[in-house]
């Protein structure tokens, strides 16, 4: 008979919280207070710098609180940033391909070069022009594709570099320097509570919006200039609306966790021993393999998995895929396991970042063989 894991939740956002979380932890959260007291400040000044201490982040570089998560973080960015050069967008999964479509659409700028994924390869980065504003995602939370290796970017670069890191930064060291304008969120990679991103902008950036104004009007809740100049407020602890206090003790308490067990070295440990783990497994499944199968561009903390050797339709795929994480569901404890439903090809999906525990991993992926026989009429 298989054990259950302790905790099944693979999500990859919001992922699970870190090993020990409790919320009586969060007893004595500055709830009922303004975001713009002084202890207010104060807290989301605290967790600003535990990010810039976890995460090596260059002091000449500035950390700001955003609101809509990682999305509402790249939206901030891209509004700001763009619209000077052209552009080249990097498509690599549903997230960065919507990035395109903004920049396309919305934004319109009509110097618009698109390097997408094909499924199999990367594009072709190399081709990336650095006298252009370039627009990536580091990490395809949908697809389980990752540029991991930035050496690609160059140093020398005249334009800007806008990188989606969400599923990336705490699992991965980040080459600040090779980076302009850095979103993420804390819902994906250490569990801390939805609703607000990060963004962390070089000396370059903050040079792009001090010198240019975009022709587009820009939505105050995203909007980092005032009075027509750079508003540097908003990376000293005075966000543009209101937070929520409880979301960020929640965060500190997971920072605060990040930070005794070693910092960003510990993060990736965590993440390499977990995708050891993943690896040893689908090389023995009987019906399961990754969608990505070079190991170069893999990601290391998300897995997405197909059905092995299927006439199944893309339809039935589905349809497969979503009985087994329903069966999970009900019998094993094992939750949210199904493919972003926008993702280009049917795939399950594991989160296996620094949160998850290793030996919930080992005692969760045996399931799944089980689960497939169960449902499908394939085995």
């Amino acid at each position: 008979m298989l054990r259950r894991p302790n905790r099944g939740n693979f999500s990859p956002g919001p992922c699970a919280k870190r090993p020990g979380w409790n919320v009586l932890e969060l007893k004595d959260a500055l709830v009922g207070r303004s975001h713009r007291s002084k202890d207010g400040i104060a807290k989301i000044n605290q967790l600003t710098n535990l990010l810039r201490e976890i995460l090596l982040i260059p002091d000449d570089y500035l950390v700001g609180i955003i609101s809509g998560s990682a999305t509402g973080a790249v939206e901030c960015a891209m509004w700001n940033l763009l619209g000077l050069r052209g552009v080249d967008a990097v498509c690599t999964d549903v997230f960065s391909q919507t990035w395109k479509d903004e920049i396309e659409h919305q934004l319109k700028i009509p110097d618009l070069r698109i390097f997408s994924f094909d499924g199999v390869n990367l594009p072709n980065i190399k081709a990336c022009s650095f006298e252009r504003d370039i627009v990536f995602a580091a990490e395809g939370t949908t697809s389980g594709v990752t540029i991991s290796n930035l050496d690609w970017i160059s140093d020398s670069r005249s334009a800007l570099v806008i990188c989606d890191a969400a599923s990336y930064v705490f699992s991965y060291n980040v080459p600040w320097r090779k980076l302009d304008a850095v979103a993420f969120s804390w819902q994906k990679g250490l569990g801390g509570e939805a609703g607000h991103g990060v963004l962390v902008l070089g000396p370059r950036a903050v040079q792009r919006i001090t010198d240019f104004t975009p022709v587009w009007p820009i939505p105050r809740i995203y909007n980092l200039k005032k009075s027509g100049k750079f508003h540097q407020l908003i990376f000293d602890g005075h966000t543009i609306n209101t937070p929520s206090l409880l979301t960020i003790e929640d965060f500190i308490s997971a920072l605060s966790w990040s930070k005794s067990i070693g910092g960003i070295e510990a993060l990736m440990a965590r993440v390499d021993k977990n995708y050891i783990v993943m690896k040893k497994w689908v090389n023995q499944s009987r019906f399961f393999e990754f969608l990505i199968s070079d190991e170069s561009i893999r990601s290391r903390n998300i897995s997405c998995l197909k059905i092995k050797s299927t006439n199944l339709s893309v339809q039935d795929q589905w349809l497969t895929i979503k009985d087994v994480a329903l069966w999970l569901e009900e019998n094993a404890d094992i939750y949210d396991i199904a493919g972003h439903p926008n993702s280009f090809y049917p795939n399950i999906r594991i989160w296996h970042g620094p949160t998850i525990e290793c030996l919930d991993l080992e005692v969760a992926l045996p399931w799944l063989d089980l689960a497939f026989s169960k449902v499908s009429n394939l085995t």
